[in-house]
C-alpha cells in the first residue's frame, strides 16, 4: 500500500512524463486506459494516479472489490504484449482513496493498444500522449539484426543498411559502444543522468571526442529527429537565457517539472504550488506576474548574482522540448544495446572504411 505521505508527494509533482492524475471515471473507459498504460511502457514508465482531480485534490472515491482485477485484465488483454504493472491503494483519512498504478519501462517490445479499429502505438512525452503510425515507429526493441544467408550480408530488419561481413558490422557496432554505453574506464550515456546526458551533448560536446563524435552521428543519421529536438531545445535555452546557468544538468535532476520549478527558484519544494509565485525570492517583478526569477551566475562566487526572468509558459515548453529531446536520444542508445549499430558517421568513424549497401 502506499502511504498518505508518498501519496501527498506525488501530489505535489505536476503531471510530466512519468506521472498522470485521472478521475474515477477513467475506470469505465477500457480504450483511454489502455492507451495510457502502454504510454507509460513505450516511454520511461510511470505512475497513474486514480481519484484526484485536475485541480490534483482528492474527489472522495471509495475502493470497490473488482477495481484491481479490472485495471490488470485490461493490462493483459487490452494492452499487446500485455502489460504487469503494479496495483496500490492509499487512503487519506476523510478524503477518500486512491488507487497508484505503476507501469515499469518496456526493455524488450513497444506495447500496442487493442483499439476499435485494430491496435495503436502511443508513447508518452512530456505531460502529453502521442500516437505513432506503425510505419513511423523508430523502435529498437522491435528492431533485430539479421543475417541473409543468400546474399551473405548482415542487415537490420527495419533498415536498407546492410554490411557487407560480419567483420564490417562488428566494427560498426563497436564504434557505436564505444560512443553510447559505459565501460570501466568511462562513463557513457547508458549510465549518466538523462538530464545531464542531454546538456552534456548540447552545451558542451566539444569538451569530449566522444561526445562530439556522437553529435556528428546524430547530425548525419538523425538529423529529422533526435538532432532537430536538440537544436530547438538549445535555441529555446539560449533565448530565455537559461542556458547561462552553469551546472550540469541545467534544468535540475528530478522527473518532476514541479520540483524542478521550485529548486530552481530556490524555493522548498514541499510548498503548494498555489503560494509559490508568493515565496520567489524577487523585488523586480510582481508577485503574480507569472515569471521566475532564476539565477544564472555560479552560487558562490565574489561577484553580485545575475539573474533571468522566465514566464510559466515559456519554462514549461522548454522542459517538454527536453523531455522528447532525451526521448529521442535515448531510442538511439537502446538500438545501441539491442546490436544495431549507430547511422550516420562522424570523423573518426569506421563507416568511411567499411561496406554499406542497400537492400534491394
Amino acid at each position: 500500500m502506499t502511504t498518505a505521505s508518498e501519496l501527498r508527494g506525488l501530489l505535489r509533482r505536476d503531471e510530466g512524463l512519468t506521472l498522470e492524475f485521472k478521475h474515477s471515471r477513467i475506470l469505465s473507459d477500457t480504450l483511454q486506459l489502455a492507451k495510457i498504460l502502454t504510454a507509460f511502457a513505450n516511454a520511461e514508465g510511470g505512475i497513474l494516479l486514480i481519484g484526484i482531480r485536475d485541480d490534483k485534490s482528492i474527489e472522495g472515491m471509495k475502493a470497490k472489490r473488482g477495481h484491481e482485477e479490472h485495471i490488470m485484465n485490461i493490462a493483459s488483454d487490452r494492452c499487446d504484449p500485455g502489460l504487469a504493472p503494479r496495483f496500490q491503494k492509499s487512503h487519506i483519512r476523510k478524503k477518500g482513496d486512491v488507487y497508484v498504478i505503476s507501469v515499469p519501462k518496456s526493455q524488450d517490445l513497444y506495447h500496442a493498444a487493442k483499439w476499435k479499429d485494430g491496435y495503436k502505438f502511443f508513447v508518452r512525452v512530456g505531460s502529453t500522449i502521442r500516437e505513432i503510425p506503425p510505419s513511423e515507429l523508430r523502435i529498437p526493441r522491435m528492431q533485430r539484426v539479421e543475417y541473409d544467408t543468400e546474399r551473405r550480408v548482415y542487415g537490420l530488419t527495419h533498415s536498407k543498411r546492410v554490411f557487407k561481413s560480419e567483420h564490417d558490422y562488428e566494427i560498426s557496432l563497436k564504434h557505436a559502444r564505444r560512443l553510447t554505453l559505459s565501460s570501466r574506464d568511462s562513463q557513457r550515456l547508458d549510465l549518466m543522468s538523462p538530464n545531464a546526458a542531454l546538456d552534456l551533448l548540447v552545451f558542451e560536446s566539444e569538451n569530449d571526442v566522444d561526445n562530439q563524435c556522437f553529435v556528428q552521428h546524430l547530425r548525419t543519421g538523425y538529423r529529422k529527429d533526435a538532432y532537430s529536438l536538440m537544436e530547438k531545445y538549445r535555441r529555446l535555452m539560449n533565448a530565455t537565457g537559461l542556458s547561462k546557468i552553469p551546472s550540469i544538468p541545467k534544468l535540475g535532476l528530478t522527473g518532476s517539472t514541479w520540483a524542478e520549478l521550485t529548486h530552481m527558484a530556490g524555493v522548498d519544494e514541499n510548498i503548494s504550488e498555489r503560494d509559490f509565485e508568493n515565496q520567489i525570492p524577487t523585488k523586480d517583478i510582481e508577485p503574480k506576474s507569472g515569471k521566475f526569477k532564476i539565477q544564472v551566475s555560479p552560487f558562490f562566487s565574489a561577484h553580485p548574482p545575475e539573474y533571468v526572468y522566465v514566464d510559466q509558459t515559456r519554462m514549461r515548453e522548454t522542459l517538454n522540448l527536453r523531455d522528447q529531446a532525451i526521448e529521442a536520444i535515448y531510442s538511439i542508445v537502446n538500438d545501441v544495446i539491442n546490436g544495431i549499430p549507430l547511422e550516420g558517421f562522424c570523423e573518426h568513424c569506421p563507416n568511411r572504411r567499411i561496406t554499406i549497401e542497400s537492400k534491394p
